[in-house]
C-alpha cells in the first residue's frame, strides 16, 4: 500500500472516529482570580472576589445543531452583565469545535471562538485568555 492511501485511510479513520458536538450541554465558568494591585483597598478586593463568585455561578445552555447552528442562553449572569443570549454557527475539524457568533461587536467584527472536543465527546473546553494572552481559566461543558 503507497504512503498516500495508508495516508488517506488514516485520515478517514480519525475523521470517523470523532466524536460530534450535536446535542445539549451545560457550561460552568472556571476563572482564576487575578492578580490584585497590593495597594487595592479590602472593600474593593472584596469586590472583585464577590463577582468573580456570581460569575463562577453562572450556567451556560448551549445546543448544538445538525445543521451547524447553535444557540446558547445564559442564567444567573451578574447584575449589570446584560442579555447572554447568543446565536450562531460552528464547523469541527477534528476535536476542534470553532464557534461564530451570531452577534456583531462594536467594530463589527465576529472572532470566531475554538473549543475542544474530548476524545470521549462528552466535554468542550474553551480556554480563556488574559490580558497578557496567559490562560486566565475555561468554559467547561458536559453533555447534558
Amino acid at each position: 500500500m503507497g504512503l498516500v492511501a495508508v495516508a488517506a485511510l488514516c485520515l478517514l479513520t480519525t475523521s470517523a472516529i470523532a466524536q460530534s458536538p450535536v446535542g445539549s450541554w451545560k457550561g460552568k465558568i472556571n476563572m482564576k482570580m487575578p492578580t490584585l494591585p497590593a495597594n487595592m483597598p479590602p472593600s474593593s478586593k472584596a469586590m472583585v472576589q464577590q463577582q468573580l463568585a456570581a460569575v463562577q455561578k453562572m450556567v451556560i445552555n448551549l445546543t448544538m445543531k445538525k445543521d451547524q447552528t447553535y444557540t446558547v442562553t445564559t442564567t444567573g449572569a451578574p447584575a449589570g452583565a446584560g442579555n447572554q443570549d447568543d446565536k450562531g454557527t460552528w464547523k469541527q475539524k477534528g476535536k476542534t469545535i470553532t464557534m461564530s457568533s451570531g452577534k456583531k461587536t462594536p467594530n463589527g467584527a465576529n472572532k470566531p471562538q475554538d473549543f475542544i472536543l474530548s476524545a470521549d465527546g462528552k466535554t468542550l473546553t474553551l480556554t480563556i485568555p488574559g490580558p497578557s494572552g496567559a490562560n486566565s481559566g475555561s468554559i467547561v461543558f458536559k453533555k447534558a
